[in-house]
């Protein structure tokens, strides 16, 4: 169950047990009013959600800035709850830090990289490859630290 309100069947409006949450109308939550997002089930039973601009995708979006020299921001996006891993990489591919590790629910998450390794070394200036793991994909961005 959503946020305390009740379930829906049948397409069928229900109101709400929670007083934050005004009504369930064909799977939209509306608090007030406001549409806040839709959610969505997976062919396998895992639920999404739509947001009002359009679907959540699992995706790596961007790192910002690049070149970089003391602080980058990794962004993301998540569409189905579940295990994300983000990581840094050398050009030889060797482990350099793990930025995300763990259980997420669907959403854009935002993540900084202060260009150290998991220790807190300082890294050398040069090109580092992020890799984003979840929902059974994988994808990558080059980044370039310059000190």
């Amino acid at each position: 169950m959503l946020l305390g309100a009740s379930q829906r069947s049948e397409g069928k409006s229900q109101e709400s047990k929670c007083p934050d949450v005004v009504r369930v109308t064909g799977g939209y939550v509306s608090l007030a009013g406001l549409k806040l997002f839709q959610i969505e089930s997976e062919p396998d039973g895992r639920e999404g959600v739509q947001s009002t601009s359009g679907v959540l995708r699992t995706r790596l979006l961007n790192c910002a800035p690049s070149p970089f020299s003391r602080m980058a921001t990794v962004s993301y996006e998540l569409g189905l709850a579940g295990p994300v891993a983000l990581t840094v990489h050398d050009v030889f591919g060797r482990l350099v830090r793990r930025l995300e590790r763990g259980y997420r629910t669907p959403g854009k998450y935002d993540v900084g990289w202060n260009a150290t390794d998991d220790r807190g070394r300082r890294m050398p200036a040069g090109i580092y490859f992020l890799r984003f793991t979840a929902d059974g994909q994988a994808s990558s961005r080059r980044v370039t630290l310059v000190r």
